[in-house]
């Protein structure tokens, strides 16, 4: 899994008194499913309902038929499952929050951990996590076949996917992805285009995009949705389409556990409104579309709001959940009630005992909902809005009878589609068979297992190939000092053999350099010196060093970093398994041995606004070289931060290797000054900007117009504007990660410049009113309405 000299650097493995939890270390197929929402209230800790739970219990019930072990990791839970699971097809469930307890961690993996905790980096955190169960996961079930599978949402397999493209996961594991819905489509679907938190959206977005296109597999359950996400850029070509497996509505009504759940009996016809209670499923819609009914038809229905209640998006500024608009809405308007905490089950049962309930499901977009695949299996009556997600999931039941569709966000077209129902006498419709629905699910079962079996190797567990090949080593230096001998030193004794070191400095010489460069020497007889300076243009310098480079791949290494022994040889690994164009790695805090300062991929808007991130070193084949020339107009070398900005831009794979392989001497580095700071901004936005733009990815070109269009907005809107366009993120954060300080003191400095804005606002307004009464506009305005006062005319006259 990783080279011999690593040993357990990296390894990770259950705490001895958590190994022998495992029945079968055997078994032939593991499956870990890793998810945020699992339907199991046979346990605690577990959601009650939700579309991505249920459709996690259903996964895990098909491969339990198929004879998989199945493990359940929990994100973004503080419950201690401590792999214990009361569920009859998990064999274990744990919380990535009870890492530390339960897996044997080394300081290598501390280091890590440390940095996204310290950075509150909670995306980072949470990956992290997940790809250490992982391993430990591989580990413990060494000979088997392992199957991991994510949902897309907030790119927490992000971590996972470059452990296995670094070679750290074994070539028996497979890593997939299914979406459900991402960050962006959800904010779509919700009308939300202008948005407050940018950084966590644009990381959040990012990883989700990045780790969908790296996964083993990804699946797709419905083309609309695939098709939203590729409006948004991203690359869907591996993709598979996979719906989601039907949960089966079972014909008795066993759910209903107390009179809560007990429907009422009443003689009018029951309008359930079925869903959560927010704008995205459609509830304004479908409370202006009751509002437009007569009062002959209001009198004659009895309407259900079956659903959670949430705070909705557009009433935020008057902190409104949908309870309250419901009742603003509908008080004087129609009788209703609103059921709120059932769970999936629950809701189906209480559903399904009304009396010819006629349900609405009315959202304005959708992905594959299992509210549609659970209300298509009952003999009701169905008023869908015709979204792709929800046209395709009656169409895999094949449920044509009783469906009423009506566009997405037409009020009258639903009010006339209700109307259609309530004018025809109740009846039972014809709907898909237990069998049926059974075929179905087999037949869909069949499908995934064969896209699983035909994504592992074929081949034997073996570790790929690296041979050694020539690998030239561009130092890039600052100044000569003994932090040049360190590093030399450190990779005089790599475990890769054939190694030669060109120095690339941009200082002016001097005495004591010829000393340093002596020693250098004496460490590295294969080294060259290039120099860099004002007086040699730049594109000379760049073909000089060129004509130095012999080997096949270069890694370009600071001179303030000294590298493992292990580290050249490790990056050329991970490049040549990830199959990609450029490998990096995290690095060891020089201030802190303890921690590592992760590289963390952040979109170009985010790259643009702090001028980057510089690893430590990066490793590409020499054949694409080139397409990371320095600027001709800046001879300051080689920057690996511009480098990284460089290939994301142009959608090239970027491998890395997630624990540290080098380690920054300390050294007391000044802050940049807000004028270096722009200085550095602007060399980037240089470096970026002299290539061709066609070659770019459109997805870095959608995230950047998206980017700018949004900062544009803010620029020209008053802050009120978008202060409440949007609530505070959820991001998967755990009980031991302390939230960001900086935070409180960017809300205050926030509503400290609201304050000014209104404040200026107010200036500027009592101005112009001064202005205008002193007017003789305004003064013969107020001539004209005392005139009309006393010849009784009235003001709009």
């Amino acid at each position: 899994m990783t080279g011999p000299r690593l040993g357990r650097y990296c390894d990770i493995y259950f705490k001895p008194e958590f190994a022998g939890i495992f029945e079968n270390r055997n078994a032939a197929k593991v499956a870990l499913l890793v998810t945020r929402e699992f339907e199991g209230k046979e346990q605690e800790g577990l959601s009650r309902n939700g579309g991505i739970g249920t459709y996690y219990r259903t996964l895990s019930r098909k491969l339990a038929e198929d004879g998989w072990y199945i493990i359940l990791l929990i994100s973004v839970c503080e419950h201690r499952f401590r792999g214990e699971s009361k569920i009859p097809e998990i064999k274990h469930i744990f919380s990535a929050s009870e890492a530390e307890e339960v897996l044997d961690l080394q300081s290598s993996h501390r280091s890590i951990l440390g940095d996204a905790r310290i950075d509150s980096q909670l995306l980072d955190y949470e990956s992290f996590l997940h790809m250490m169960f992982t391993q430990a996961i591989v580990h413990t079930f060494d000979e088997a076949h392992i199957y991991v599978e994510h949902h897309e949402l907030f790119g927490t397999a992000f971590r996972t996917i470059q452990a296995k493209e670094a070679g750290l996961l074994g070539r028996n594991c497979l890593v997939a992805i299914t979406m459900h819905g991402c960050l962006e489509w959800v904010y779509e679907s919700h009308d939300k285009f202008v948005l407050q938190y940018l950084d966590y959206y644009w990381q959040a977005s990012h990883l989700e995009q990045t780790a969908f296109e790296s996964a083993d597999l990804a699946f797709f359950p419905s083309h609309a949705l695939k098709k939203r996400v590729e409006s948004y850029g991203w690359s869907t070509a591996h993709a598979r389409h996979q719906p989601y497996f039907v949960p089966i509505v079972e014909p008795a009504i066993s759910e209903i556990e107390s009179e809560r759940q007990t429907p009422p009996r009443t003689q009018k016809r029951s309008l359930v409104f079925f869903g959560r209670l927010e704008e995205r499923k459609g509830l304004c819609t479908f409370v202006e579309a009751l509002k437009q009914l007569t009062d002959y038809w209001k009198e004659r229905i009895e309407v259900y709001f079956v659903g959670r209640v949430v705070a909705l998006e557009t009433f935020r500024p008057q902190n409104i959940d949908s309870r309250q608009y419901i009742a603003q809405e509908l008080a004087d308007e129609i009788h209703y009630t609103v059921y709120s905490g059932f769970s999936s089950a629950e809701a189906i049962a209480f559903t399904r005992g009304l009396s010819s309930p006629v349900v609405c499901l009315t959202s304005n977009q959708e992905n594959f909902p299992n509210t549609a695949l659970e209300m298509g299996q009952l003999p009701i009556s169905l008023i869908v809005s015709d979204t792709g997600g929800f046209r395709e999931t009656l169409q895999l039941l094949e449920r044509t009878e009783g469906v009423y569709w009506f566009a997405p966000r037409d009020v009258t077209g639903l009010m006339d589609a209700i109307l259609q129902v309530l004018c025809q006498p109740p009846q039972p419709h014809n709907v898909p068979t237990h069998e049926k629905l059974e075929q179905i699910n087999r037949r869909l079962l069949t499908q995934k297992l064969t896209y699983i079996q035909q994504a592992f190797p074929r081949q034997p567990l073996s570790s790929p190939s690296v041979g050694c090949p020539q690998v030239t080593v561009v130092v890039c230096c600052a100044q000569a000092d003994k932090q040049l001998l360190n590093c030399l030193h450190s990779l005089s004794v790599q475990s890769h053999m054939d190694l030669e070191v060109v120095v690339l400095c941009n200082f002016s010489r001097c005495e004591a350099d010829s000393s340093i460069f002596q020693q250098a020497g004496a460490i590295f007889p294969r080294i060259g010196l290039l120099r860099t300076s004002h007086a040699l243009e730049v594109d000379v310098t760049w073909k000089r060093l060129k004509e130095m480079i012999n080997g096949k791949f270069v890694v370009v290494f600071e001179a303030s970093s000294v590298a493992m022994p292990f580290a050249i040889e490790q990056l050329l690994q991970t490049l040549q398994t990830a199959q990609a164009e450029m490998a990096t790695c995290s690095v060891l805090d020089s201030r802190n041995p303890d921690r590592a300062v992760n590289l963390t991929q952040i979109p170009l808007p985010a790259l643009l606004k702090t001028s980057g991130q510089a690893p430590a070193c990066v490793l590409l084949p020499v054949g694409a070289l080139d397409d990371y020339a320095p600027n001709l107009t800046r001879p300051d070398g080689l920057h690996t931060g511009r480098m990284l900005a460089s290939a994301l831009a142009h959608g090239r794979k970027i491998a890395y290797y997630p624990y540290p392989l080098c380690q920054r001497q300390s050294r007391t580095e000044p802050a940049l000054t807000a004028k270096e700071h722009l200085r550095e901004q602007y060399a980037l936005r240089h470096y970026l900007a002299r290539g061709d733009a066609g070659q770019w990815s459109r997805r870095q070109l959608y995230v950047l117009l998206s980017a700018a269009q949004q900062l544009l907005y803010q620029e020209i809107a008053p802050p009120a504007a978008y202060s409440h366009a949007e609530p505070a993120p959820e991001p998967p954060a755990t009980p031991s990660v302390d939230p960001p300080a900086p935070a409180a003191a960017e809300g205050s400095a926030a509503a400290a410049a609201a304050a000014d804005y209104w404040q200026s606002q107010w200036r500027q307004a009592q101005l112009r009113i001064a202005a205008m009464e002193s007017s003789k506009f305004w003064k013969f305005r107020k001539v004209w309405f005392s005139l009309k006062q006393r010849l009784g005319l009235p003001n709009d006259e």
